[in-house]
């Protein structure tokens, strides 16, 4: 999110608000939670609803879970792909402790089919990365996916498995927040 949504609105924000410091910290959705309730951070990016009480989530963006695969693997001939030909493959995956994990994980639990982790990685860029040089296939967000990576890419949406998801904005409320965060809220 940081390196592929947010430039164009903060560059809208730093011209609207030039003495206002930003900053930016790449976190796991459970530490932007707990930043954000302590307030040391105003405003918290994730991809998951987090279902807190003590906390708004406003939905922004929509973003799709889709299959990346070398550009001649294949199962980038395939018409139509299943979980069990997903599965037949090295995997490269978003380490354990991620939302991102636990979501992909979910349609092959229930169907108790195992996938061949080959890797974990904590980052959506590294994984486009390993996956375009070939060290196996991946389930990813299409938020990185950009015309400078499908050169090497074959991407392939996967709503049959999972359903379309949403970057969730969350605050504490909007009253506490500053005109500064609030215009931020505004660029979404």
């Amino acid at each position: 999110i940081a390196a592929h949504i947010l430039p164009p609105r903060l560059e809208a924000f730093a011209s609207r608000f030039p003495k206002v410091e930003i900053n930016i910290h790449n976190l796991r959705t459970g530490d932007i939670l707990a930043s954000v309730r302590d307030g040391s951070t105003d405003v918290g990016i994730i991809l998951i609803d987090p279902g807190v009480p003590w906390l708004t989530a406003r939905k922004v963006l929509p973003y799709e879970m889709v299959l990346v695969t070398p550009r001649d693997h294949p199962l980038s001939k395939r018409r139509s792909i299943t979980l069990s030909d997903i599965a037949r493959y090295p995997f490269i995956s978003y380490t354990k402790d991620t939302e991102t994990r636990r979501l992909i994980d979910q349609p092959f639990e229930k169907v108790r089919q195992k996938i061949s982790i080959r890797m974990a990685l904590g980052s959506t860029d590294l994984i486009i990365l390993y996956v375009s040089l070939g060290y196996g296939i991946s389930i990813i967000h299409n938020l990185n996916i950009d015309e400078a990576n499908r050169v090497n890419l074959h991407v392939r949406p996967l709503k049959r498995y999972f359903s379309r998801q949403y970057i969730h904005l969350i605050y504490r409320d909007e009253g506490s927040l500053t005109a500064a965060a609030r215009a931020f809220l505004d660029l979404f």
